[in-house]
């Protein structure tokens, strides 16, 4: 059975997770550059293990997965996947399609 739960946190707590959890594979990278965004933690079940991700909502109310990497010189930089969700609903729907496996692990455009 999977679950999917949201917890707002902050941007130090968002740090933490981001390079403690694997990131979910509908994440595709673009520069991201918000200095104080508003982050969800998301978890939820996919073949029986859990899985994390983190989730920016915009201030348009769309909704982004996000992640960090480390570049060359030792920064973090965070990345903002390409895909918007327009509400949570509309996440949780992508989610639970992953989970089934109903669509690819690896989208190209």
């Amino acid at each position: 059975m999977s679950a999917t739960f949201y917890l707002p946190i902050d941007r130090l707590r968002a740090e933490v997770l981001l390079q403690k959890f694997p990131q979910s594979p509908i994440l595709r990278p673009c520069l991201y550059t918000k200095t104080n965004p508003e982050i969800f933690a998301v978890s939820y079940s996919k073949g029986g293990k859990i899985s994390h991700s983190l989730v920016e909502r915009s201030q348009e109310g769309t909704f982004y997965e996000i992640s960090m990497r480390l570049s060359p010189d030792g920064n973090k930089v965070f990345l903002r996947s390409v895909h918007s969700f327009k509400d949570m609903a509309e996440l949780e729907t992508v989610i639970k399609n992953l989970c089934s496996g109903e669509f690819d692990e690896d989208p190209r455009d």
